[in-house]
């Protein structure tokens, strides 16, 4: 973490808790952004009772795991040496960077205690994810059924995904609507990653990219605390209520 955000974060403390109902579907913004998509009526009359289907199942033995891929993280060594941030003067960082390759994190997020099982690889197909779910499942106690969040990127739909699904009893599939990836709760810590981690860092090949997010999922998951849901879905729905017709 680099230091600016270490001295941010001393002063500032997370809005956190451990209810999985709220945490099910979506992160801490989804209040305010859900109110700018049309939604029909039918999907408002489906869309609590499966958001407690779902928490529900995080609340007894169940694994409610998030789930995506954070695709084309690049390694980008800058120029010349930045100038830590120190009174008076801001961190330095010149404008010009080098390239040195991508790579791609998969991750899933326990939404009941907020630990991340990661993997770095080197591309996104099916294949890679495959290698991912069997992570997971090897992670998982075994007597856990495990219900994954996941948008409808066609990776995720590939059939031979869905015949590992068949082989694999005890997972169950949930996809977020369409265009509606954000609503995925694993995007706040893609976005707490990157802030904290990646966007100022230097990495001068893919094996320090990989290190530093392994490093970061270690300091993550040592005191791994869940993401907190501010807004009930009966407030959210009423907010979309009163919200105008859209014109298009």
């Amino acid at each position: 973490m680099t230091d600016h955000l270490a001295r941010r974060n001393l002063h500032r403390g997370a809005r956190r808790g451990s209810d999985p109902l709220v945490l099910a579907a979506a992160g801490g913004r989804v209040g305010s952004n859900l109110a700018r998509i049309p939604v029909s009526g039918a999907v408002r009359a489906s869309f609590w009772p499966r958001l407690a289907a779902l928490g529900a199942a995080g609340r007894t033995k169940h694994r409610c795991q998030p789930a995506d891929e954070k695709s084309q993280i690049q390694a980008l060594d800058r120029t010349q040496p930045g100038l830590p941030i120190k009174p008076g003067r801001c961190q330095t960082m010149t404008h010009d960077y080098k390239r040195h390759g991508t790579t791609t994190l998969f991750a899933a997020l326990s939404v009941l205690d907020g630990a991340v099982i990661g993997r770095c690889m080197q591309r996104h197909r099916h294949i890679e994810f495959i290698r991912f779910l069997n992570a997971v499942e090897r992670a998982v106690a075994a007597d856990k059924p495990i219900h994954v969040v996941l948008d409808n990127y066609a990776t995720h739909k590939h059939p031979k995904v869905l015949a590992w699904l068949t082989r694999h009893p005890r997972w169950t599939f949930h996809f977020t609507p369409t265009s509606a990836s954000w609503l995925n709760a694993i995007e706040n810590f893609f976005s707490k990653m990157t802030r904290q981690r990646i966007r100022r860092g230097v990495f001068r090949s893919i094996v320090d990219l990989q290190a530093a997010i392994n490093a970061y999922l270690a300091e993550h998951n040592a005191n791994p605390k869940p993401f907190v849901w501010t807004k009930s879905a009966e407030a959210i729905l009423a907010k979309l209520h009163r919200c105008p017709v859209p014109s298009v």
